[in-house]
């Protein structure tokens, strides 16, 4: 989405409220993007305990992330920002906090990235009626094939599940070429847009 937006003139950024699993130092999810996509990229809270934001802080005995708190400064960004989350709309950010409070409290557009495989339908129809029920615009979803290439057929059924409640906005076939990948689900969106 960043690259798209790029390529179409946007002043765009990356924007990781909170990545885990990661050492300072290492690269994290926001620098990848934005290097794949060409633009800036912002990582806010980092834990290195491989978990979700709570348990992350909970471990190394740290504050907790807040949704106001990520949400002022996903405001102050000068640029448009593409969000990524980390692991979906319910992982919780803190005790009582989750991505998809975060979204709308920022007032976030979101886009189930939906990753082909066994129980994906259950799994992307589900986050969207939680996001949608936190009052979260869900503006379509993308399907990926993340760890091997699904069957056409499969795929055209996965399709036809999510487009009954959101409009389908792309596809990412799977690719080793990670920078061809990107550039592929990027002129699949600016078809959308269109």
């Amino acid at each position: 989405m960043a690259l798209g937006l790029r390529e179409s003139g946007v002043a765009t950024c990356i924007v990781k409220p909170v990545q885990t699993g990661l050492l300072a130092g290492e690269t994290g999810d926001a620098d990848r993007a934005g290097a794949l996509a060409g633009c800036e990229a912002y990582e806010y809270v980092r834990f290195s305990a491989p978990a979700d934001p709570w348990s992350a802080a909970l471990a190394e005995q740290r504050e907790a992330p807040s949704v106001r708190d990520l949400a002022a400064r996903i405001a102050a960004e000068t640029a448009f920002a593409v969000i990524e989350g980390a692991g979906g709309a319910a992982v919780p950010l803190n005790q009582s906090e989750t991505f998809a409070d975060l979204a709308a409290e920022a007032r976030l557009g979101t886009i189930v990235v939906v990753g082909l495989r066994l129980g994906c339908i259950n799994h992307a129809l589900l986050s969207i009626a939680y996001l949608q029920q936190r009052k979260v615009e869900v503006l379509g979803c993308v399907l990926v094939d993340r760890w091997s290439a699904s069957d056409a057929t499969y795929r055209a059924d996965v399709a036809r599940a999510l487009e009954a409640r959101v409009p389908l906005l792309g596809y990412a076939p799977r690719d080793d070429d990670e920078p061809r990948s990107v550039q592929q689900l990027a002129a699949a969106l600016r078809e959308v847009v269109r």
